[in-house]
C-alpha cells in the first residue's frame, strides 16, 4: 500500500505542476487508502483546486493570484493547510480527529472550516478587507481560533464589513476570536456544553 500511494503521490504533484503556471489553474485530486499526501501549488490569476481524501491524510493547498477558490473533504485522521493571496474562497470539510488550518491575505475573503469528531483543531487567519470566517464543530475537545486583522484600515470608508462566527458542540471546547478591525458587526460565539470563550476586539 504504501508503494501505491507513493506512485499517486507522484502521479498527482506532477499533474499539478503541469497546470500550475497556467494563467487560469484547476486542479482535482481524490486519494482512496490508508496513508495519503497531495500538494497542490498555483500561482496565477484564475485558480480552483479541490482535495477528496479517505484515510490517514495531509494535504496542502496554496495559491497566490486574483479569484481563488480551494475546497478540502477529509475523512479520517487528517491534517489540512490553506494558503491563499487575493480574492478568495476557502471551504475545508473533515471528518475524525482532525487539524485544519486557512491562511487568507488580500480583499473579499472568506473562510469556513465544518469539523465532525473529538480533539479537532481549527484555525482561520484572515488579513485584508471584507473578511468573513466560520467555524463549526461537532464533538468533545475541540478547538477554534479566529484572527482577523484589517492592517490598511482608512478610516474613512464606510465599507468595511468583519464578520467572525464559531458554533461548537458538545463538551470541552474552546473558543478565540481575536479582531483587530474597526467594525460594527458582531462577533458570533455558540457554545452547548461545558466550554472555554475567549474574546478580544480592538
Amino acid at each position: 500500500m504504501k508503494t501505491i500511494t507513493s506512485i499517486l503521490f507522484c502521479l498527482t504533484f506532477a499533474f499539478t505542476a503541469s497546470i500550475a503556471f497556467a494563467q487560469s489553474n484547476e486542479a482535482h485530486i481524490e486519494q482512496v487508502g490508508e496513508l495519503n499526501e497531495s500538494a497542490v501549488i498555483q500561482k496565477g490569476n484564475q485558480n480552483e483546486a479541490v482535495i477528496e481524501q479517505s484515510g490517514n491524510n495531509e494535504a496542502l493547498i496554496e495559491q497566490d493570484g486574483f479569484q481563488n477558490y480551494a475546497f478540502m473533504l477529509q475523512s479520517g485522521s487528517n491534517s489540512g493547510t490553506i494558503t491563499q493571496n487575493g480574492n478568495h474562497h476557502a471551504d475545508v470539510r473533515q471528518m475524525g480527529n482532525s487539524i485544519a488550518l486557512v491562511y487568507q491575505d488580500g480583499e473579499n475573503n472568506f473562510g469556513e472550516v465544518k469539523q465532525e469528531g473529538v480533539d479537532n483543531q481549527a484555525t482561520i487567519h484572515q488579513y485584508g478587507s471584507d473578511l468573513e470566517a466560520i467555524i463549526h464543530q461537532f464533538g468533545n475537545g475541540n478547538f477554534a481560533n479566529i484572527l482577523q486583522d484589517f492592517r490598511e484600515y482608512d478610516s474613512s470608508s464606510p465599507f468595511i464589513f468583519r464578520e467572525a462566527e464559531i458554533i461548537q458542540n458538545n463538551n470541552g471546547n474552546i473558543a478565540i476570536v481575536d479582531q483587530r478591525v474597526p467594525t460594527e458587526n458582531p462577533i458570533q460565539v455558540t457554545q452547548h456544553g461545558g466550554m472555554e470563550v475567549r474574546i478580544e476586539h480592538y
